[in-house]
């Protein structure tokens, strides 16, 4: 049995979906001449920021709620075609929001666990969406 315990979401952005959206939207990534550079990091980087800016690269071009359930329907096909038994999906909606610059929905992460259900019966994997608790401190 093949497990993984901790896949990020955002982490889990496909090169072309993420330029689908750009193309759609008119985004600055649909004009860059090496885009997929500013999605992927090919070869060590100097530090987790820079990393961490790819992936702000990624959500940014996702703006729409349909673009988070394709997202996460990729994410569990990526994890079935791994040869994945079970997954555990974080996502993180506050990230998603401040790299869009917008609020996407309240319902983001139910919507997003339902696409993941479904693709999970689909192919007998088990999936699970771990979302982050926000608590306020006075």
């Amino acid at each position: 049995m093949l497990i993984d315990l901790h896949r990020h979401l955002e982490g889990s952005l496909r090169p072309a979906t993420v330029l689908d959206c750009a193309r759609r939207d008119g985004h600055w990534l649909a004009r860059h001449e090496y885009a997929e550079s500013e999605l992927t990091a090919n070869g060590r980087l100097p530090g987790l920021l820079p990393y961490l800016d790819k992936i702000d690269n990624g959500i940014a071009a996702a703006s729409r709620l349909a673009d988070w359930q394709r997202i996460g329907r990729e994410a569990v096909e990526d994890a079935a075609a791994d040869g994945l038994d079970y997954l555990e999906l974080r996502s993180d909606e506050l990230w998603q929001s401040r790299s869009t610059h917008r609020t996407l929905t309240e319902g983001t992460h139910w919507t997003v666990v339902t696409t993941v259900a479904r693709p999970c019966g689909e192919w007998r994997a088990r999936a699970a969406v771990l979302l982050p608790g926000v608590r306020a401190v006075p």
